[in-house]
């Protein structure tokens, strides 16, 4: 995928190459099973796709065995008086994939030119499945959005096909198709009256989420396209010879960048990131090895890849350990003991917390790749949502899960609608309506470095870049927190860290991913100037120092206020201490007495271990007189990182 344009780091990174190779192996093990085979080519697709049908069509054209052909004509001897090649494609969402489709296009229309065989016809076919809420005008209530933009109220939105095709003939290929591909967006254009109806009706699409799930339900619910069913069989593979799978197999993530000339973009990362991708375990096992599925313990993500690997993630979190093996729907929701609590029952706080297996549904990954679809997740959860209604049991989880799947598709929307005028520019989307200025970003290389490696000196943002930096995977509230460092605190691109996101995370998806670091930068889709206090984000969402004691190591062996804020002055660790009460955590060494007082001397614990440190040497450490060794000073002033204590939380504490 080539270097980004701002920070110069690799697109694609080595723990979703690993994630994409894995779920290629698992496609194509699913198809075998099928009756079929899925053929493996590495290249860039405007080169490899317009030569495998030129050569396909030279195959059939002097009649090589492939079922079905010897009725539709004679076999090697004459062709049939007309025939038709259709090339099926799954469509992208943004301007890149947009314009590789427009070189595809273009390069069989060179390569079957130059064929000139007669009576041969051939298109390009396009099916739209990246989000949840299909973007034909019969799904999605256009009209009702542009009602919603201050802008453009009452404004008429035409209607738009939903069939996307490009046909031709072997001599002159014209586009028929309403929704062309084009450098525009991912939807392409179509012109009426001179008018291009598919911007128009993007220009009309809300500016803020709020307003968008306002729309959807304007007139009714907006209904979702059901999933279709598996196909349990397909017909065998063609035996035509230039579609064989010799020498196919797929390489190790660390063969994978060597072959494609992208090596030293690897170890410029590793370099950069100090560690050494290419000898953590499974960079260079093969696709199916056991140890190309191995993952750092301390990761949340644990997950294997592939279709079977992300139903059953979705039908466990849903409906309790066991369900993954039994199917779908109500039969598994069923076989579970009455009143077992199931992961999803908690996700509406557990979305929320820094670590866990089951702190997300993690299936974002799947999604990204489209190992598993938003519509087939929606219609799971509603089969659930109605085995609760039975049994007269809360929905609200279900309900939020749902809600969840609504704003991954408003950002890709949104993403849609900005690709071109704004969402990778500096100075953002949104700020022009919200702010009407654009913010400025400082350059600053170093104080970079630090933010991505994972050594700011705020424990809570270095354990989420670590265990980016060491699994691909990070919380949700972990991405919040560290983008607003970044961009509210450091002041630096929020291009940056996008890129450094894009390249890192094994569950990328680049219009999420960019409209998210638009959002918490200030220059997307929210008009608050919305700032994250990093060091109470992490007593509130890890309260235990769970993540930080396993990817901060160096503090792990302090007191729990000490391992939130190392470097904090006496009265500001009295803050933390009182944070940490409101949050119902009492195993403080402090006691109430003293966090009312001055706090002089912690509670005496046990004799410390050999390499541990004292309580009188954390004590010593807050007047200044012992260095944290091994743990870098705070980029940023910790008394700014900790917010008041408010309403409940106050409560709490007082209770406590």
């Amino acid at each position: 995928e080539g270097l980004h344009f701002v920070s110069g780091l690799p697109k694609l990174g080595p723990w979703r190459c690993r994630f994409l190779l894995q779920s290629v192996h698992m496609l194509q093990e699913q198809l075998r099973k099928r009756g079929s085979d899925l053929l493996v080519m590495r290249g860039p697709p405007e080169a490899r796709i317009p030569d495998l049908v030129a050569r396909l069509i030279s195959d059939l054209a002097q009649g090589d065995a492939v079922p079905g052909w010897a009725s539709a004509g004679q076999p090697g001897t004459d062709l049939p008086p007309s025939w038709h090649v259709t090339l099926h494609y799954h469509q992208e969402a943004l301007p890149e994939p947009a314009d590789v489709e427009d070189r595809v296009h273009a390069g069989i229309q060179a390569a079957v030119k130059q064929l000139a065989l007669p009576g041969l016809t051939w298109e390009m076919r396009a099916h739209w499945g990246h989000t949840l809420y299909h973007p034909d005008p019969d799904d999605l209530p256009y009209t009702a959005m542009a009602d919603t933009v201050q802008s453009g109220g009452g404004r008429h939105v035409e209607s738009l096909s939903s069939t996307h095709q490009q046909a031709g003939t072997a001599h002159e290929v014209s586009r028929t198709s309403s929704m062309a591909p084009s450098a525009k967006s991912g939807l392409g254009t179509r012109r009426e009256g001179g008018v291009d109806v598919v911007a128009a009706r993007l220009a009309a699409f809300p500016a803020t989420m709020t307003r968008f799930r306002k729309a959807l339900r304007s007139q009714g619910e907006t209904p979702v396209r059901p999933p279709k069913p598996p196909l349990q069989a397909l017909p065998p593979y063609p035996s035509l010879s230039s579609i064989q799978n010799s020498g196919s197999d797929l390489p190790s993530v660390c063969a994978a960048f060597d072959e494609a000339g992208c090596g030293p973009a690897l170890d410029h990362l590793s370099s950069f990131l100090g560690l050494d991708y290419r000898s953590l375990p499974g960079m260079a096992a093969k696709p199916g090895s056991a140890d190309m599925d191995r993952h750092d313990p301390r990761s949340s993500f644990q997950l294997s890849a592939g279709e079977e690997a992300a139903l059953g993630r979705l039908r466990s979190y849903l409906w309790g350990d066991g369900a993954g093996q039994q199917g779908c729907g109500g039969a598994a929701g069923d076989q579970r003991e009455a009143n077992t609590p199931t992961a999803l029952s908690n996700y509406a706080v557990s979305r929320a917390q820094a670590s866990g297996s089951d702190a997300s549904t993690h299936l974002s990954a799947f999604l990204g790749l489209g190992c598993i679809s938003p519509r087939t997740v929606w219609d799971e959860v509603l089969k659930v949502r109605e085995h609760l209604l039975k049994e007269g049991a809360d929905t609200a989880a279900a309900d939020c899960m749902l809600m969840h799947l609504e704003i991954r598709d408003f950002y890709i929307f949104t993403a849609l609608k900005e690709a071109n005028t704004g969402l990778f520019a500096a100075g953002g989307f949104a700020a022009r309506e919200f702010t009407n200025k654009a913010p400025k970003w400082k350059k600053d290389p170093k104080l970079f470095h630090r933010w991505a490696t994972g050594t700011t000196g705020i424990p809570f943002v270095d354990a989420c870049m670590r265990e980016l930096r060491g699994s691909g995977w990070m919380s949700n509230r972990g991405r919040q927190n560290v983008a607003s460092l970044l961009a509210k605190e450091l002041n630096l691109d929020w291009r940056m860290g996008a890129s450094l996101f894009e390249c890192l995370l094994v569950d990328h998806d680049a219009a999420v991913n960019y409209c998210n670091w638009n959002y918490f930068a200030g220059t997307g889709s929210d008009p608050r100037d919305r700032r994250f206090k990093t060091i109470s984000q992490g007593i509130t969402y890890d309260s235990m120092a769970c993540l930080i004691s396993a990817w901060v190591p160096e503090t792990s062996h302090l007191p729990l206020p000490l391992r939130h804020a190392p470097f904090a002055r006496q009265e500001l660790v009295s803050e933390v201490t009182q944070h940490l009460i409101a949050q119902g955590i009492t195993a403080c060494p402090y006691t109430q007495q003293q966090l009312e007082g001055d706090v002089q001397e912690p509670q005496q614990h046990s004799p410390t271990k050999k390499g541990e440190r004292s309580q009188s040497d954390c004590s010593a450490q807050l007047q200044g007189q012992l260095p944290l060794l091994d743990y870098p000073a705070p980029v940023v002033d910790p008394a700014a990182q900790l917010g008041s204590l408010k309403g409940r939380a106050i409560a709490r504490r007082k209770a406590s």
